[in-house]
This record gives structure tokens, C-alpha cells and sequence, in this order.
């Protein structure tokens, strides 16, 4: 089964946790969970950032969940490092429509759930199958 980091602002962890819940429901690994209480209640520190950028880099697929209007900073980072690690991108939402990058993606969804079936129906045959 494939591995996959999900990126997100903070204020979204519970949606980004459900889409990281159905993912290990269908047999999938996610490389690093920063959705936990315990980055809640802390500061921030070095060691955060490079689990993250490590989670990113030891995906199999990235899933940058843009639904609010956020300001997704560290989001975009991420996203940044999949691409430049030829890692395949998929975007959930338009909030970061307006960014150049986002024509790189393999693919886009409107839904968490839309990206679920994606992803069930491509269970086996490859996770960098392109969305239509």
C-alpha cells in the first residue's frame, strides 16, 4: 500500500485527520501526524519542521488540503519540497487556486471524499494515476 503526507493548516486537523482516518482504513501509512494534541499545546520548534519535511519526503503521494481561506505558509513549503522531490501532488479544495504551483498537481478534488474514491479505485494500480 502506498504512504501519504497531508498538508494543511492547523485549524483544519480534524478534516485533515478524518482523510488521514479513511486513508488507513483502506490499508494506506501516513508518514507523519501532526493533527495531535500534543502539537496543539506546544511551541513550534526546529524538530516539528523536520519531521514534517521528512514526512514529505519519505511519501509516497502528497495531499495538500486547501478547503479554507487560509494563509497556508508551511502548507506550500511542503507542497514545494513534494514537488521538487518528484513525489505526486494532489489538491483537495481551491483555496490556493491563485497559486502558480498548483498547475504542477497529478491531480485536484473538490472533496475529501471525492479524493477517497480516487484512491480507492487506484489501490493497486498505482497512486500517481492521474485524477480526471
Amino acid at each position: 500500500m502506498a504512504s501519504f503526507y497531508i498538508a494543511s493548516k492547523f485549524e483544519e486537523r480534524e478534516t485533515a485527520r478524518r482523510l488521514m482516518d479513511g486513508l488507513e482504513a483502506l490499508g494506506h501509512k501516513i508518514t507523519f501526524d501532526w493533527t495531535t494534541e500534543h502539537y496543539q499545546t506546544k511551541e513550534e520548534t526546529k524538530e516539528d519542521a523536520q519531521e514534517c519535511l521528512d514526512g514529505v519526503f519519505n511519501a509516497d503521494a502528497f495531499v495538500g488540503l486547501f478547503v479554507e481561506d487560509y494563509i497556508y505558509e508551511g502548507s506550500l513549503v511542503e507542497m514545494g519540497e513534494a514537488l521538487a522531490d518528484d513525489v505526486p501532488v494532489y489538491i483537495v479544495g481551491h483555496a490556493i487556486d491563485s497559486c502558480l504551483f498548483t498547475k504542477l498537481a497529478t491531480g485536484r478534488f473538490e472533496t475529501v471524499f471525492e479524493f477517497l474514491d480516487f484512491v480507492k479505485l487506484n489501490t493497486g494500480r498505482g497512486i500517481d494515476a492521474e485524477s480526471q
